[in-house]
């Protein structure tokens, strides 16, 4: 039964991977169209439809409860990104930026009517797809759902718009809107059909665990922060006479929800999240280029993302190294004080584990930089300062959120280790 519960909350975590995965792929392409040649390109259209099918597969895997909850989430999710891009767009640009504040304001614009409009047609579209497929799972019902659902998300904002009065829209011009429509439902008609293959058996139903509420919360949280980072990196801005990258916002929060899964979960499961954040950087970057090089007319996403190869690969170099330096000290410090002073291996872990972080960062981002011809837009002392300057304020966080990891850990129980290391 140990084995059996083990690997299906390892299973949920790759699962929910990729479907926070899409989901900020989704937020970052959404309202965005280019062209092809002559053929219109909207980028949201090629993620959304698998989404749907992820709560499906999900619901028949591990039940309505854990497919509801990633729903759930997903709304707080998209919320949040906006609060944090909002918040980066409000900081005061530095001198020396690596790209200007307008190409920024473009690629990532923030409209909150616009947003919640968006959220509500995500809520009602993966409701009613989870809704509809829970009554009867099957391969005809799971393609009607996916149908109803892709229907909803089309109309609700157009709907909401009338209602609200609002200019922000997705509606648009209407063969884009048919397009966005009829190619998610071409993607989704053999995906639907693999969910319920032989290799998606769903297990019985007294064989599907409930997994932890707290497990899943940090994993998605986990995730959204650090790919948040990797767009929010070439955001520089100045406080007190000091450079800065916007990054700095989103980025202490992976740390933070490492050494609360290290605590309650195990080293071992907090080495899965982290290679799980490694798959979904790759994925959401690879997506971010694949658009870019097809949609060469939509200029501002271009350039937020033209430095992005060089950040990605020195920030997954960096990535490694620090988040596994964190659980190592984390749990030879657990072991040693005997599981007292949660705060003491908190801050040793989190200023071991973001200086090597922020280190390698800087090395190897600067190398790859300067063997592309890219380096000329940054200078040394400029990105060194920076760096540096991230790594303190990093440590004032971690500090700050010393008292939340207590409240987190008093909440979620202390027979949670036992059940899942």
């Amino acid at each position: 039964m140990q084995k059996q519960y083990t690997r299906s909350i390892s299973g949920f975590t790759w699962l929910s991977t990729f479907f926070w995965s899409l989901l900020v792929a989704y937020f970052l392409f959404t309202s965005k169209h280019g062209f092809w040649g002559t053929y219109a390109v909207i980028p949201s259209a090629l993620v959304y439809p698998f989404t749907l099918v992820l709560i499906q597969l999900v619901a028949r895997l591990y039940g309505y409860t854990h497919a509801l909850f990633l729903i759930n989430g997903g709304v707080i999710a998209y919320l949040s990104m906006a609060l944090i891009l909002w918040c980066a767009q409000q900081l005061p640009y530095a001198s020396a930026a690596l790209i200007k504040p307008q190409d920024f304001s473009q690629a990532l614009p923030v409209d909150f009517a616009h947003i919640i409009v968006l959220a509500t047609a995500y809520y009602l579209s993966h409701q009613a797809n989870l809704s509809i497929y829970m009554q009867r799972p099957c391969t005809v019902r799971g393609l009607t759902a996916v149908n109803i659902g892709l229907g909803l998300h089309l109309i609700t904002p157009g709907v909401l718009n009338i209602l609200l009065g609002t200019s922000a829209t997705l509606s648009g011009n209407a063969p884009y809107r048919l397009v966005e429509h009829t190619i998610p439902w071409v993607l989704a008609i053999p995906c639907t059909y693999l969910v319920h293959s032989n290799l998606t058996s769903p297990a019985p139903k007294h064989h599907k665990p409930r997994l932890p509420a707290t497990y899943m919360a940090l994993h998605g949280l986990f995730l959204v922060a650090l790919l948040l980072t990797n767009v929010l990196t070439l955001r520089l801005f100045s406080w007190w006479k000091v450079t800065l990258t916007a990054g700095v916002l989103s980025y202490p929060l992976s740390f933070f929800c490492i050494d609360l899964i290290t605590e309650l979960y195990g080293k071992r499961r907090a080495q899965e999240v982290v290679l799980t954040g490694l798959a979904a950087s790759l994925l959401v970057t690879m997506l971010c280029v694949t658009f870019r090089a097809c949609c060469p007319s939509y200029k501002a996403f271009g350039k937020l993302f033209s430095l992005t190869p060089g950040l990605v690969c020195g920030s997954m170099a960096a990535y490694l190294v620090g988040q596994h330096a964190d659980i190592h000290v984390f749990q030879a410090l657990r072991v040693r004080t005997k599981g007292k002073y949660l705060w003491l291996r908190n801050n040793l872990s989190t200023s071991l584990g973001q200086l090597l972080d922020k280190s390698t960062f800087a090395l190897v981002t600067w190398l790859l930089w300067v063997l592309t011809g890219q380096a000329a837009k940054v200078m040394w002392f400029l990105w060194y300062q920076v760096t540096l300057s991230e790594y303190m304020l990093s440590m004032a966080f971690a500090l700050l959120g010393t008292p939340l990891i207590y409240l987190v850990t008093g909440l979620s129980g202390k027979d949670v280790q036992s059940k899942t290391a």
